[in-house]
This record gives structure tokens, sequence and C-alpha cells, in this order.
């Protein structure tokens, strides 16, 4: 056989052990979460006529997601607050009404991966700094953990996203969305006999012309 054939079986088996071994990415994946309320450090204090009755709240039930390998919106809701001021508007010098919400919600949010049923969990900040009147917008949180990866089962979940819904004075909604990578690689039976083809027609091919090196 010639060299030339003995280089094209190797890189060809090599090349092909490590083409089919690789696992391609599918565009998204399915996965379930919950969230609770892990901390909740929010003061409302009341100045005025001013009266605001402020909450916060995680969706308990388990809700279902999406992750993509993609760009990912916030669309997994995870928790509400509700806000409802009654009272005057905070006009100095005449007219100081109002009320002021300072504090740290912090959403835990467990991740169930289905393909293996393992679990992760990631926590979700919101940070409240609001000065609330009858002439003053509704509160609106700044959202804190974006940027959170865990691997969970063959595949690694980054908290991409997260957003405030439309205000609603009963329930405006803490959304979160989720992108994913892998699957992690792990060699299958096949793909590491394939990859194996691959090294021995590289083996075959060194030793083939190291007993003829020796000849000569």
């Amino acid at each position: 056989m010639s060299k030339r054939s003995f280089s094209l079986i190797a890189a060809f088996g090599l090349i092909a052990g490590l083409a089919f071994g690789t696992p391609s990415q599918a565009s998204s994946i399915p996965f379930t979460y919950t969230s609770t309320v892990l901390n909740n450090s929010v003061v409302v204090t009341n100045f005025g006529n001013g009266n605001e009755s402020f909450s916060a709240s995680a969706i308990g039930a388990t809700q279902n997601g999406l992750a993509t390998s993609n760009f990912v919106p916030a669309s997994d809701h995870v928790g509400d607050y509700r806000s409802v001021y009654t009272g005057g508007p905070f006009s100095p010098p005449g007219s100081f009404n109002g009320a002021t919400i300072l504090g740290v919600v912090t959403l835990q949010i467990t991740v169930k991966d289905t393909a293996s049923g393992l679990t992760g969990t990631f926590n979700l900040t919101e940070t409240y700094n609001n000065l609330v009147a009858s002439n003053f917008p509704p509160p609106i949180p700044i959202l804190g953990g974006v940027g959170q990866t865990k691997v969970i089962g063959s595949f690694a979940y980054t908290l991409s996203a997260a957003a405030v819904g439309t205000y609603n004075p009963n329930a405006t909604p803490i959304l979160v969305g989720f992108q994913y990578t892998g699957p992690l690689a792990v060699p299958e039976p096949a793909s590491m006999g394939l990859l194996g083809i691959g090294m021995a027609g590289f083996f075959a091919f060194r030793r083939f012309f190291e007993k003829r090196a020796t000849k000569v």
C-alpha cells in the first residue's frame, strides 16, 4: 500500500471519529421551574397623607419553560409585586405626601432539566429605591442576577434576561429568560469506536513506515 493511501485512510478515520462523535445542539430544550421568595428586606415608610401598600411574591407552582441556544427574551414568569398608593401628591414646598419603598427582594428560581431530572438554582434580586405619590410613576425595581450559569445535567443554563412586565396594581410580573449551551460532550460507545478507527489508521501508518525505514 502506498504512503498516500495510508495517509488518506488515517485522515479519513480520524476526521470521521471526531465529526460523528460531536453531538449536535438543538435550537431549544424544555425545562420546568419553580420560584420562592428567599429574602424580603423591603421597608415602606409613609409620610403626609400618603398610604402605600406593597408586597412581593413568587410563582410557587411548577411552570414550563423553554431555553434556547441564542438570544432569549424574558418570558418566564417567576414572581410579582403589588404596589397600591392612596394619598396626595409630593409637590414641595406646599405638599409633602407620599411613601418610600426601600429594600431588596430575592427570588430563588429552581430549574429542573427535563432530560436528566437534575436541578439547579438561580437567585434574582429586585432592588427597590422608590418614592411614590399620586403624581409619581409606579415603582419599578432594578433587577440583578443576569449572567449566572449553572451546569444541570448535560446542559449549561444561563439566566440571560430579566424584565419587569406591564405595571398592574394587583400584580406586576417579574420575567426571566434562559439560554443554554450543550449538550456537554460525553463520548458515547459509537463515537469512541469511530475515534478508535481513526487512531488505528494513524498508528498503522506510522508503524508501516517505521518498519520500512528499519529495513532500508
